[in-house]
């Protein structure tokens, strides 16, 4: 997991983008492959937001802006990475603590997914 901190705190506000692998193959003793279970888990929190349940990410308060996005490179099939990217009040510390403290369970189901995540 490589983590990208580019320190443009103006005003208060910080970003973060983390990109990460995800896992090839398919799910231990599951029909899904690991990107098509992250897709089924990253979709089922975008159709939370439109009816307008609330979200892991509506539940960090200083959150302004949060994505996941799923990109397979180019030429590279089986290469998929998650990319997320937000942009968020207070330091980083603050930022990844709130993850931890509010909202773990759905950070497991996201980057579970993912290459070097723990078990």
């Amino acid at each position: 997991m490589r983590v990208t901190q580019d320190s443009r705190y103006l005003g208060g506000v910080n970003e973060v983008t983390i990109i990460t692998p995800i896992k090839q193959g398919r799910v231990d003793g599951g029909l899904l492959t690991w990107k098509e279970q992250l897709k089924a888990g990253i979709d089922s929190v975008q159709n939370r937001e439109r009816r307008g349940i609330p979200t892991p990410i509506r539940l960090i308060p200083t959150i302004h802006f949060a994505r996941w996005i799923i990109w397979e490179p180019p030429g590279e099939a089986g290469n998929s990475q998650l990319i997320f990217t937000s942009n968020f009040d207070g330091s980083m510390w603050q930022y990844l603590r709130d993850f931890a403290d509010l909202i773990a369970g759905d950070v497991d189901k996201i980057w579970g997914n993912c290459v070097g995540y723990p078990e």
